[in-house]
């Protein structure tokens, strides 16, 4: 449920005691041989991605757009091949539909990850150490 996602994720970054500095988001995925597969065959457990795919990048978006400046999101989804995933996400290039969706928001990240110089070589001359307490 994209709702209780974006609950989940606002609690991890709220709650003083949850917070991290290295995050992975690996959105759900069905995959062979799994528990999730048989719930999946069962119809126990749909992925809202079934329904509206657009609303996985709608979520991790919102929250990429929360993301505190001192974390760094190393992964925003598994390297799981194509063929392997049954059901769940599909789309290979979410990072980059996730930023395309950030730019309609008019809003960007702010994790470590996405402000790191090699993105930006023209910035590297402005640089400046900033210590957060």
């Amino acid at each position: 449920d994209p709702e209780k996602d974006l609950a989940m994720f606002n609690d991890i970054l709220h709650t003083p005691d949850l917070q991290a500095d290295h995050w992975k988001i690996y959105p759900c995925e069905v995959t062979p041989w799994t528990k999730i597969e048989q719930w999946y065959k069962e119809g126990l457990y749909v992925p809202y991605t079934e329904r509206d795919p657009q609303q996985l990048i709608d979520v991790l978006a919102k929250v990429k757009a929360q993301v505190h400046p001192w974390i760094r999101l190393n992964r925003v989804i598994r390297d799981i091949p194509e063929v392997s995933i049954i059901a769940g996400n599909q789309v290979t290039n979410l990072r980059q539909a996730i930023f395309a969706e950030l730019k309609k928001m008019g809003k960007s990240c702010r994790c470590i990850r996405c402000r790191e110089v090699r993105d930006w070589p023209e910035a590297a001359d402005g640089l400046r150490v900033r210590i957060r307490e």
